[in-house]
């Protein structure tokens, strides 16, 4: 499989993710926007995702130091970490 299929696939994965409950209601926010920004972008094959989207992200995840993992679990739960 092309890597672009292969990256497309990953994407596509997120329609399944649920944000928790439990977190502060800007982060989830912030992380259901960004769900939606991949698989956005899966879903209509686009080169990349505008920077903004995870601009955003990484600004809402610096006001809380104890969710610092999540972008590195979102990172790897999409695949894109792979070489």
């Amino acid at each position: 499989m092309p890597k672009r299929n292969k990256i497309k696939d990953y994407l596509l994965r997120f329609k399944k993710y649920k944000v928790r409950s439990d977190i502060p209601e800007d982060l989830q926010i912030a992380i259901q926007t960004f769900i939606e920004a991949t698989v956005m972008v899966g879903e209509n094959k686009l080169e990349f995702m505008p920077g903004e989207y995870l601009a955003n992200l990484m600004m809402i995840l610096d006001k809380y130091p104890e969710y610092n993992d999540t972008l590195i679990d979102i990172i790897r739960d999409s695949g894109l970490d792979e070489k």
